[in-house]
């Protein structure tokens, strides 16, 4: 049987062929127990979300299951509605590229300071067989960052942040939090122009340099600027020395080359935020090590 938002193309939504709702829809039975979670997004195929989750839930004795939700939901034509019907048999998902900034105008409070969202906790009230919702969101996708940086020791004298993104965007404003400087990178002048002044629009001026892409790796080749760190939102792997490429895949194809940093750690740290956020617990960080074992050993990797 199809629903609203997948038989609609009026709304934004892409019309499915019949196995491929019955395909969701047997992932969107309903609830009982256990709780289930999701990750939302677009070609998401090859995420370690799911074999991260159920790592965590399995250690904590939760009962839970994690999915991919691999969407095709029209981003520019997203509606509340869209939301509460991906809502209604989930207790909650992650939100990864191209939904993390799509989805904040629909969320249940004010959530302004990142433009960005990446775990959604769904809050049902009685009445209604539970329908009335709450959506709550969190960015954990800073806090994560800052976590691994630590772990891994990085240099955060000097810094570029490559990318416009949700990612990057709550990456900046955890930067500044942490009163680190940084420089900005983007293909885009508007995109790199509006995220300056969401970042510093109250604050006093600040010693940070604005790039356009093009600009940044002339000046990268020929050695006029150079970073301790460079952290690369964007979906294209960069092969730069002390790069920090959020396409954590293609780290692991290049291990062997030491100007590698891998990003898998900061998804095992985002994951335990998402898994506090879910159950309203406190998780000892130091479950990492049991994650990144148990990663590593699934998937026959290693990564720093």
């Amino acid at each position: 049987m199809k629903t609203k938002i997948e038989s609609e193309t009026k709304n934004g939504i892409i019309a499915k062929t019949e196995s491929e709702i019955k395909t969701e829809t047997e992932i969107f039975k309903t609830k009982t127990s256990p709780k289930k979670f999701f990750l939302l997004g677009s070609n998401i195929g090859h995420s370690l979300s799911p074999l991260i989750h159920t790592c965590i839930f399995d250690q904590l004795n939760l009962n839970a299951t994690y999915n991919l939700l691999d969407t095709k939901i029209s981003i520019g034509k997203l509606t509340r509605q869209d939301i509460k019907s991906l809502c209604l048999h989930a207790d909650g998902f992650n939100v990864t590229s191209p939904f993390k900034s799509a989805i904040v105008p629909f969320l249940d409070q004010d959530f302004t300071d990142f433009k960005s969202a990446n775990t959604i906790k769904i809050i049902r009230e009685s009445g209604l067989n539970g329908k009335n919702l709450t959506i709550q969101g969190f960015s954990t996708d800073g806090q994560g960052f800052m976590l691994d940086a630590k772990r891994l020791d990085l240099d955060l004298s000097s810094v570029a942040v490559i990318g416009t993104g949700g990612a990057a965007r709550a990456i900046c404003f955890a930067l500044k939090q942490n009163n680190i400087s940084f420089d900005l990178v983007s293909q885009s002048q508007q995109r790199i122009s509006d995220l300056f002044i969401e970042l510093y629009a109250n604050c006093p001026q600040q010693n940070t340099n604005l790039y356009l892409s093009e600009q940044f790796f002339n000046l990268i080749k020929n050695k006029k600027i150079s970073y301790s760190l460079i952290i690369n939102c964007s979906q294209n792997y960069l092969d730069l020395p002390n790069c920090y490429n959020l396409n954590y895949f293609q780290d692991i194809f290049n291990q062997n080359k030491k100007t590698k940093i891998s990003s898998i750690g900061m998804l095992i740290y985002q994951a335990v935020l998402s898994a506090q956020i879910f159950f309203d617990i406190q998780i000892d960080l130091k479950i990492f090590d049991f994650i990144k074992q148990k990663t590593e050993k699934e998937k026959n990797i290693l990564f720093n």
